[in-house]
């Protein structure tokens, strides 16, 4: 272990960590490792046991809520994709018979 208020490996903040140098600039690195990280760790340890529960449990319906809402999306995504499959085969089905219907006339022309 280090000093108190030293971020830790275990932290998984270090240079392999969540916030990776080379994607921030220099100042927000410093600023996000050393001053934010230990404050909201802090936060967390002294944070009321019931507090914890609570911020759990709203973070777990805040998930929720995004979960079934993509779903949502999913399944209209699904739907239209669905409409446009059967509006193509029947025009398809339209064109056959259109070629059909061609293909007759062009054996009537012949004959005559």
């Amino acid at each position: 272990m280090g000093q108190p208020g030293e971020i830790h490996d275990h932290y998984n903040v270090g240079s392999q960590g969540l916030f990776k140098p080379a994607l921030l600039p220099l100042g927000v690195s410093f600023c996000l490792k050393v001053l934010l990280v230990p404050e909201v760790v802090q936060r967390i340890i002294r944070a009321d046991p019931e507090q914890r529960v609570w911020d759990s449990l709203r973070s777990f319906l805040e998930i929720g809520h995004q979960l079934l809402t993509n779903i949502e999306a999913m399944n209209k995504a699904r739907r239209d994709a669905i409409q446009m499959e059967e509006g193509c085969r029947a025009e398809a089905t339209r064109l056959k018979e259109k070629g059909t219907e061609v293909a007759n006339l062009q054996e009537a022309l012949e004959k005559e």
